[in-house]
């Protein structure tokens, strides 16, 4: 009677394939592989014994692999498809906290590992622009100057200055500079004009605008219609000899006589302080505001090979 049993419902559990194996019913997969194994143990066995509930054990897991397997094909499909990426992808998310904790052990920001580096390659180049070269000496060099001449001027960490340049080594050089003390620059779109471009000075409360001299028609027709010199001071930068606006402060005849040395508040600079500021394009017409901090560009330096 209970052979017959066996063979009736392993025949109705083979004719409907594994049916029964894709219920997520634990119960019904472990009654089959014990039944299982009781049809196929020896019958020498004993049909109750410690060894045969173990193997009895050991089909049921059989059994529910396979029939994960089968159900879940499409899953185990891209798990090893994917499992490439997902190994590389976890390898570099783990250098990504080594490097930050490194980073935050030392105190290091991107001002303070580009002075590292320039001070270990001071006459290789940094910037090849146009006819110019750059070495990283000059560079840390005139940042240096950018710093200390902001510093003495009362600007202060958590300052900000607009930053209104064309893409040239000063850009890079100024927003290294004031971050050396602790003022952010904020990195205007040189497209912008007028209303737009007066909001990017606004929206910040930017104590002075550096522009650059290719930008001064762009300033000039602002200034038509908002008297900026009566609330901050703005600074010219590569003019060259060349006429500036009436009231504007010489950038590069401004820092020329600054110290060259390092910046004393450099040193309490943290990775968790403000970088820059950039800006998005806003749903209102008006750019928006992203602040950019020091953890997230130490990786990008590191990433750069800098480090």
């Amino acid at each position: 009677m209970a052979e017959s049993y066996l063979r009736f419902f392993l025949k109705k559990s083979l004719k409907n394939g594994l049916s029964v194996l894709f219920q997520k019913n634990f119960a019904i997969i472990f009654l089959f592989g014990i039944l299982l194994q009781y049809y196929i143990s020896p019958s020498t066995q004993p049909k109750m014994s410690v060894s045969f509930w173990i193997n009895g054990i050991k089909t049921v897991m059989g059994i529910g692999v396979v029939a994960l397997l089968v159900k879940n094909y499409r899953f185990i499909y891209c798990v090893v498809v994917m499992l490439p990426r997902d190994i590389r992808g976890a390898w570099r998310f783990s250098r990504v906290l080594k490097r930050i904790r490194w980073a935050d052990k030392r105190n290091l920001t991107v001002t303070k590992i580009f002075d590292l580096y320039a001070d270990r390659n001071p006459n290789k180049i940094c910037f090849y622009y146009e006819d110019e070269q750059w070495t990283f000496k000059q560079v840390q060099d005139m940042s240096n100057q950018v710093g200390n001449y902001f510093a003495d001027k009362g600007f202060a960490k958590g300052d900000v200055v607009a930053l209104f340049m064309e893409n040239r080594p000063e850009y890079v050089i100024v927003w290294m500079g004031l971050n050396k003390i602790g003022v952010c620059a904020a990195l205007v779109n040189y497209n912008l004009r007028l209303q737009t471009l007066l909001h990017s000075f606004e929206v910040v409360k930017a104590k002075a605008v550096i522009y650059g001299n290719e930008l001064s028609e762009a300033m000039q027709e602002l200034m038509e219609v908002e008297n900026l010199l009566s609330t901050i001071p703005l600074y010219c930068s590569g003019h060259k000899n060349g006429p500036i606006l009436k009231g504007v402060l010489d950038f590069d005849s401004e820092i020329s006589n600054a110290s060259r040395s390092t910046p004393k508040r450099l040193r309490d600079m943290t990775i968790n302080d403000s970088l820059f500021y950039v800006y998005t394009s806003g749903t209102t017409g008006m750019p928006k505001l992203l602040k950019k901090f020091n953890l997230l560009s130490v990786l990008e330096v590191e990433k750069s090979g800098i480090a």
